[in-house]
C-alpha cells in the first residue's frame, strides 16, 4: 500500500502523518525483511530505514521480500521515495545481488547491477526512474546458471550517511 496523502509534502504536518502512517505497519514489515534475509550483518554491518521506499517494474509493484520473475525484472525498475524529513537531498542507489555462487570456491560472493550517485530527492518529489539512467549506467541483472531464486537488494542512501559509513559494497565486485 502506497502512502497517498492530499497535502502538500513540503508542510511539515503532512510529513509528519505520512511518517507515522508507515512507522505504524510498512517500516515494521521492512524491518522483519531485513532481518529474514539477513541483510545485517551479511551485506551491510548496519542499516536502520528511515525512508520509504517502493520499487515496481511497469505496473506491477513489488512488495519487500518478494520473489519476482526474472522477466518481470527484465525492465529497468522505477523507485518510488518518500522522505519525511525538510529538504532536498542527493542520494545513492545501489542495486545489488548479494547471494552470487562461485562455484571453483564453494563460497558466494556479490554482484553490484546498478548504481547511481548524486540523485536528488525531497519530499514532494519522490519518483526515481531508473529508465532515466544511461545504458553506461544500467546493467540488468542476470540469472546464474543452476541458482533458481537469487535475491536483489535495493538500497537507497542519503549521499553524505553514505560517506560516513566507509563501507564499500563495491569491493571485490565484477
Amino acid at each position: 500500500m502506497l502512502i497517498v496523502l492530499q497535502g502538500d509534502m513540503n508542510k511539515p504536518i503532512y510529513r509528519y502523518l505520512a511518517d507515522r502512517k508507515w512507522r505504524e505497519y510498512q517500516r515494521k514489515i521492512i524491518v522483519q525483511r531485513i532481518e529474514q534475509l539477513a541483510i545485517v550483518p551479511d551485506v551491510l554491518p548496519f542499516f536502520e530505514p528511515t525512508a520509504d521506499v517502493r520499487l515496481a517494474f511497469r505496473t506491477r509493484n513489488v512488495q519487500p521480500g518478494e520473489f519476482i520473475d526474472s522477466r518481470v525484472s527484465e525492465v529497468p525498475a522505477r523507485l518510488k521515495v518518500q522522505v519525511f524529513d525538510k529538504g532536498e537531498r542527493l542520494v545513492t542507489i545501489v542495486v545489488i545481488d548479494s547471494d552470487v555462487p562461485v562455484v571453483d570456491k564453494d563460497a558466494f560472493t556479490s554482484r553490484c547491477h546498478y548504481l547511481a550517485a548524486n540523485i536528488p530527492l525531497s519530499p514532494a518529489e519522490t519518483s526515481l526512474p531508473l529508465s532515466k539512467a544511461t545504458q553506461e549506467q544500467l546493467v540488468q541483472p542476470f540469472r546464474t546458471e543452476r541458482i533458481a531464486i537469487s535475491p536483489v537488494l535495493d538500497i537507497c542512501f542519503r549521499a553524505e550517511t553514505w560517506k560516513d559509513t566507509g563501507y564499500c559494497l563495491l569491493e571485490g565486485a565484477d
